[in-house]
This record gives C-alpha cells, structure tokens and sequence, in this order.
C-alpha cells in the first residue's frame, strides 16, 4: 500500500493488490477524519497504485501502475500524470500524460520494472527495480523532460521542445499534449494550438490542415 498527502489535506492510497487508488481529505488544522472523494479502479488485472505521490504543490498527481495479471505475471509499468484541479479525479480520468511512451522510452539501462515514485514539490524521482533512479525536472511551458542515457546513474531529464501537433502551457514534469481535434500546430509554436479553418479537417494532433 502506498500513501502521499499534500498540504491541502488530500490524501491518495494506493493499494495494488485490489488495484485501486482512493483519494481522500483531511482537514489539516485537525487531522482526525478522513473523507472518501473519489477512486480509480484498474480493471481486470492487479498493481495500480503501486506507488502514489503529489506534484506542483498538490496541482497534478503521479500514480506508478506495475499492471499484473490476476495470477501474478507482470505485464507492464507506467506512470500516469493527472491534473487533481480542472478535472474530477476518478475511474473514467484521462491522465495528462503517461512515462513511457512513444518519445519518452525507458532508457537501455534502466530496468524496464519500477519499484517506487518519490516527489518533491515539483519534480519526481522513479526508481526501478535494481536500484537505479530516474529524475524528472520540470519544464517550462512548450518544452517536456527528455531523457538521454547516459549509463551514469541517475539519469536526469533536460528539456527538449513539443513535437509537432503537441503543445503544453504550463511548467511541470509531464510530457506534451495532442492538439484537440479541429485545431494544429505545426511547430512554429509549442504553447498553444491554433484553430483551423471551418472548411478544414484537423484530427487528433494535426500538424497541418486537410482542405
């Protein structure tokens, strides 16, 4: 089971072996009660919540999901970030973004199976299961944690730019952000996307216009 609780008095406790995350308050001035808020269920399968922890002061969320199989075989782990502000945090949240993916891969000499998440108001340390440690710094708005491999432990993060048809406006460790559909960005920007024109077509992280 894991636990982390941020100075507004909300609480989240993973617990893997019922692959669930329960976020809870407590008032802070007296800390004699919790109150249930909401969950996150994982499915059918068992390891989400391995560990949990806060990020920008309470602002964002980072859960480690190890995904099992009901007989104990491991599949996969990820990290999935989460705005606890502007969204209800929940089974049906859609994270802001998930380490590894297709432009963040888990570096040769990390082990592709992570044991903990450790944070510090902004910026967030993984560790996989041989001990090695993964730390992630916070980037400025347009620009997500790059991670090269040095093979000199730990790895640290640098920033690199938003590829095209992502972007990201604020500072933090996630990665970039699609473009909604019917908006673009074709690089020149990496903030914001921008409106594409009524005739157009603009899927799901459109670079450019189709007429």
């Amino acid at each position: 089971m894991s636990i982390s609780i941020n100075s507004r008095g909300n609480v989240l406790v993973g617990m893997p072996f019922i692959n669930r995350i329960y976020l809870l308050s407590v008032n802070i001035s007296g800390p004699r009660k919790l109150t249930y808020v909401s969950r996150n269920t994982g499915g059918r399968s068992l390891g989400n919540g391995k560990s949990v922890a806060w990020l920008d002061d309470g602002n964002m969320a980072a859960i480690l999901v190890n995904t099992y199989s009901l007989t104990y075989q491991w599949s996969s782990s990820q990290i999935f970030f989460y705005d606890m502000v502007s969204n209800t945090y929940n089974s049906n949240s859609t994270p802001l973004s998930v380490f590894p993916n297709y432009h963040q891969l888990v570096p040769d000499s990390f082990n592709s199976v992570f044991l903990n998440i450790i944070s510090s108001p902004t910026s967030l340390t993984l560790m996989d299961k041989s001990g090695n440690l993964l730390i992630f710094n916070p980037t400025p708005p347009g620009f997500f944690p790059s991670i090269t491999d040095t093979r000199s432990m730990p790895l640290i993060t640098s920033e690199e730019a938003c590829l095209p048809g992502m972007y990201k406006d604020q500072s933090g460790i996630n990665d970039c952000i699609l473009c909604p559909t019917g908006t673009k960005n074709s690089g020149i920007s990496s903030i914001k996307c921008i409106l594409c024109a009524n005739e157009s077509f603009c899927s799901l992280g459109s670079v450019d216009e189709i007429l």
